[in-house]
């Protein structure tokens, strides 16, 4: 596994998004029984699917967006230099 990988594994985990399996030690069937548990889990379904509404609401990344170009028309009158000291 690289970089966060095995922290999102373990925080999906532990949210009841998903199965850990441990990394290069699982066994085929292992992860054979994994898959097929989470695609016949109904309330992970309906727990994916609430997530999936209350992602597709949000606004976060437009309000982010929305800042950062705030910021930058601030700040465009100091030139670009001014970013790169950020």
């Amino acid at each position: 596994m690289f970089g966060d990988q095995y922290d999102n594994a373990q925080r999906l985990t532990e949210k009841g998004f998903g199965r850990r399996l441990e990394t290069y030690k699982f066994k085929d069937q292992e992860l054979v029984d994994a898959v097929e548990a989470l695609i016949n889990d109904q309330k992970l379904k309906e727990r994916l699917e609430a997530a999936a509404k209350r992602i597709a609401a949000d606004r976060s990344k437009e309000v982010a967006c929305m800042k950062i170009e705030a910021v930058a028309e601030k700040y465009a009158k100091w030139g670009w230099f001014v970013f790169v000291k950020f």
